[in-house]
């Protein structure tokens, strides 16, 4: 996405396994599992070089938000100007956040008790409260069970249920349209959560514009919504498929990644499967056009890949040695390779410090790097970027946060970040 996660299934990092002992990770949401995962494991695969940072860091941390402010969705009590410094989310000091997501113009944060809160515009319920009405502080929703995971994606939210099961809120398009929280009979907007039906066993989600993939325990991938663009990886062509689908014929994920019309697939063989619209080079095959392909095909060129993230038509891949790979649109500079012209297969990234992992947003992206730092480079009009201004950079720029553990940036028509960091620069 989702602004999204980059999860795999824990390996030896240096020769040995670093772990925090698993009831202190599993209160982090973040309990580390090995290849005989059982589905009675609660928290999300962790790729090792992720598993391996987020093992050292010890400190307290806090939900920072910076960009456009318009609708609420920094949580600052206030619709006031945008920012382009980093400030401290509100009215939760007191809370454990240890995961935090963005859609479009709303906001979400995840406890360590499964709680979530949102703030931030509700035009189609997407915050889950029940209602309509935008919020401008962090409210929590109420009636959800345990969660793992929340995404946002556009103007919908998924929550992963420590059950397995995948609760929805938000618009849903029905009709043909997207139907991304339903069948038809559903095809209305749901301003309180309810599951989605035919989701089970789920350990990851990732969302896309009005689409969603979910990471099985089996290591299975599903997918549901709109698939105009052949999004969902079924092979059909079908405009959406409202009911939740395998993908068939693939090898087991480690994780995966929803973009703007396009998704990815990382296998645990560490290869990574593209599908979807390649219009902007966003699927790394080359210049095929407005090509779409509607069935994973493999990127050629990637070795040990062990994260993905999927942006505004664009992708990123994150490699076992740290390096990150980038390819797409590029107009605002968001591949961060400094320059400005679109890339049609997977580049190198130049960065100072090892990644552990990536986020892409609307046309802009941050790296997550190994000394706690992030660099942030792309589309920063509102100051999304946290970087302390509001020009558009190609040459990725120093967020003003440390030991920064989690971002969320909605891939899709967005102006907004949500950090989990330890202080402001």
């Amino acid at each position: 996405m989702l602004a999204t996660l980059a999860w795999a299934m824990v390996s030896s990092v240096s020769g040995s396994e670093q772990c925090t002992s698993q009831t202190e990770m599993d209160e982090m949401g973040l309990l580390s599992l090995k290849a005989s995962t059982s589905s009675t494991d609660f928290g999300p695969m962790i790729p090792p070089l992720e598993e391996a940072h987020l093992a050292s860091r010890t400190g307290r941390y806090f939900p920072f938000a910076a960009g456009y402010n318009g609708d609420g969705q920094l949580c600052q009590g206030n619709t006031g100007p945008p920012q382009a410094n980093p400030v401290r989310v509100a009215d939760l000091d007191k809370v454990h956040i240890i995961q935090v997501s963005t859609a479009e113009d709303s906001s979400y944060f995840r406890s360590s008790l499964g709680e979530v809160f949102s703030c931030g515009a509700n035009g189609d319920g997407e915050l889950g409260l029940g209602d309509f009405t935008e919020r401008l502080l962090p409210t929590r929703i109420p009636g959800l069970p345990p969660v793992r995971q929340v995404v946002g994606g556009d103007d919908h939210v998924v929550f992963v249920n420590k059950d397995g099961t995948v609760w929805g809120a938000g618009q849903n398009e029905g009709n043909g349209d997207g139907c991304q929280l339903g069948p038809p009979e559903d095809g209305q907007d749901q301003p309180s959560p309810k599951a989605i039906k035919g989701t089970f066993d789920t350990r990851f989600a990732d969302v896309g514009e009005d689409f969603n993939l979910f990471l099985h325990e089996d290591g299975t991938v599903w997918s549901n919504g709109e698939n105009d663009a052949g999004q969902l990886g079924l092979g059909m062509k079908s405009t959406s498929v409202c009911v939740n689908h395998p993908i068939l014929d693939v090898p087991k994920a480690f994780t995966v990644a929803a973009g703007e019309d396009h998704g990815i697939i990382v296998t645990k063989e560490s290869k990574a499967l593209v599908f979807g619209t390649n219009s902007d080079g966003q699927l790394g095959l080359g210049k095929t056009g407005d090509q779409i392909f509607r069935r994973p095909v493999e990127v050629p060129g990637l070795k040990a890949v062990l994260g993905a993230s999927a942006g505004s038509r664009a992708s990123f891949f994150l490699t076992a040695d740290g390096e990150v790979y980038a390819t797409g649109l590029n107009e605002y500079g968001g591949l961060g390779l400094g320059h400005f012209k679109p890339v049609y297969v997977p580049t190198k990234v130049p960065l100072p410090e090892k990644a552990w992992k990536v986020v892409a947003g609307d046309k802009n992206a941050f790296f997550m790097l190994t000394n706690g730092l992030v660099m942030a480079a792309g589309r920063n009009g509102d100051g999304q970027l946290g970087i302390g201004d509001t020009q558009d950079t190609a040459v990725p720029k120093l967020v003003k946060l440390t030991d920064v553990i989690d971002v969320a940036a909605a891939p899709d028509d967005t102006s907004h970040t949500i950090f989990l960091a330890e202080r402001a620069i």
